[in-house]
């Protein structure tokens, strides 16, 4: 079931319940062998040279996502094994059937990018590409049970030039391909790659869901992958470049669902609501601003509040970046930090970042409204984050926060 990882030296495992909660992902040792032998394209050599944590696509945050479905027959045992998840809820799943359809790829695109990138099929009768790969499921595995991937992806690449024109269409840039699970490719290596231009998405039926298939395709437009205050490399749950879900939490307490945006470093990397931003700059005074959720980043009434902020800290070699992570209408299952305000860590390069923490209106022995984060600068003052009161109450989820930012020490 995995789906990032692009390396020499790991692999990466998704252990998901059967209701799709309760991520736990980790890495575990293993090789993945090329054989040198077998070079007729030379695929994939660009793909396994880097590890997963080091390996980056280009930005791209406006346009079209050109996205075919592919789903690949296999031979195991003398028997063919095809996913067995239906054509039209494959497609569904990333294009919507009908135009209002909101738990797609497509939708949570266009809405947390405010139509700046958007999706589109690579036809309009929802026809899902179908592969037959020569050979059996053991010709793709090598002694010591690493995938082939070159000769994966030669073959689905030469049977799509026979069969469609997928790989020669200009208008196509994703393929998601969809592996039978029981041949549980997708449990040994599975990877986002590109090859031949296009970029290649693999799952399985037991991984396939929307988080997923946007945490995959984020990669794919350039997104590192995002951790929390522990720095664990997939700790965020706020967003979709770390965990589905909070295993800190009951299952029960859990979202039922995967419509959410990309956290604050990632959505300033994007830059879809830079003409709702705020940079601030404490080397010589304090700051005060409103921000509000990012699904009213284009409601008239929010012109004098900003989206999203971020306190450079110029001799640091990350800054801090804030957004509302309120839990309604395209982000209505962010499973952590809910209706708080997020601070995250980003590195300058937006190589990785981290949920340092989220303040909330009403203070609790859990929850704070203020915070004092150390190492402002190489002098060691200190940066205070304070949301400020409303005058006569504190709406329980209020339309938006007051935020003060200043430095002490």
């Amino acid at each position: 079931m995995a789906f990032l990882a692009v390396h020499t030296n790991a692999q990466l495992v998704s252990n998901i319940s059967p209701n799709g909660v309760g991520v736990d992902e980790q890495h575990v040792s293993g090789t993945l062998s090329v054989d040198l032998d077998y070079d007729e394209r030379n695929l994939a050599t660009q793909a396994i040279s880097s590890n997963a944590r080091e390996r980056q696509w280009p930005l791209v945050n406006e346009g079209v996502l050109g996205i075919a479905i592919v789903k690949v027959v296999m031979r195991r045992n003398g028997a063919s094994v095809v996913s067995r998840l239906y054509d039209e809820q494959l497609y569904t799943d990333v294009h919507g059937y009908y135009e209002e359809d909101s738990n797609t790829v497509a939708s949570q695109f266009n809405s947390c990018s405010f139509g700046n990138l958007t999706v589109e099929a690579d036809s309009t009768n929802r026809i899902i590409h179908e592969v037959n790969l020569p050979g059996t499921v053991d010709d793709y595995i090598a002694p010591g049970g690493a995938v082939r991937w070159d000769l994966f992806y030669s073959n689905i690449e030469e049977e799509l030039d026979q069969t469609t024109n997928v790989t020669m269409n200009s208008n196509i840039t994703n393929i998601i391909v969809v592996v039978p699970i029981d041949v549980q490719l997708g449990n040994r290596d599975g990877m986002p790659i590109d090859v031949m231009s296009k970029k290649y998405l693999i799952l399985d039926d037991f991984s396939w869901n929307l988080f997923n298939l946007m945490h995959g395709l984020g990669r794919q437009i350039g997104l590192s992958l995002s951790g929390d205050v522990n720095q664990e490399t997939y700790g965020d749950a706020t967003g979709y470049m770390g965990r589905q879900a909070n295993p800190s939490l009951p299952p029960l307490s859990q979202p039922l669902g995967f419509r959410r945006c990309f956290n604050a470093a990632k959505s300033w990397q994007l830059g879809w609501y830079s003409d709702k931003s705020v940079e601030l700059d404490l080397t010589t005074k304090a700051e005060s601003f409103k921000i509000s959720p990012v699904y009213n980043y284009n409601f008239p009434r929010e012109s004098n509040i900003v989206t999203i902020a971020r306190i450079k800290l110029p001799s640091m070699p990350y800054d801090f970046y804030m957004m509302y992570n309120r839990a309604e209408e395209f982000n209505e299952h962010t499973s952590d930090y809910i209706n708080g305000l997020t601070i995250v860590k980003g590195a300058k390069n937006f190589q990785s970042s981290f949920v340092e923490r989220a303040l909330y209106i009403y203070p609790t022995v859990w929850y704070n409204d203020q915070v004092e984060l150390m190492n402002f600068d190489t002098s060691g003052r200190k940066l205070r984050i304070k949301l400020k009161g409303f005058k006569n109450e504190r709406p329980f989820n209020p339309r938006y926060l007051k935020v003060e930012v200043k430095v002490i020490g």
